[in-house]
């Protein structure tokens, strides 16, 4: 799964890989379908797109691994999406 390989990948700062320890998910230069798969993996949860093009878009940064909805801010404003929560779902779609 994406979360595995993304932990395997070599670290480019010291910082970065002990990040586990501080609750966080770290991606550099990763496409966002697999930014969005470790996501529904760490927090079991179904994340749909909708009226975006998400193919070629890249994310680096850091994510919280322990808060949701810390998660889910990031990528909205990262992305200049919206997001709405319906239990195990979660909902972006254009702004």
């Amino acid at each position: 799964a994406a979360r595995w390989r993304l932990c395997r990948r070599k670290w480019k700062r010291p910082e970065d890989a002990s990040v586990w320890k501080n609750n966080e998910l770290v991606f550099i230069d990763e496409q966002l379908e697999n930014v969005i798969v470790a996501l529904e993996e760490n927090y079991n949860i179904s994340i749909h797109i909708k009226g975006l093009n998400i193919d070629s878009d890249l994310f680096t940064g850091k994510v919280p691994s322990n808060d949701l909805l810390n998660a889910l801010e990031i990528l909205k404003y990262s992305y200049h999406m919206d997001y709405r929560v319906d239990a195990k779902d979660i909902y972006f779609s254009k702004k």
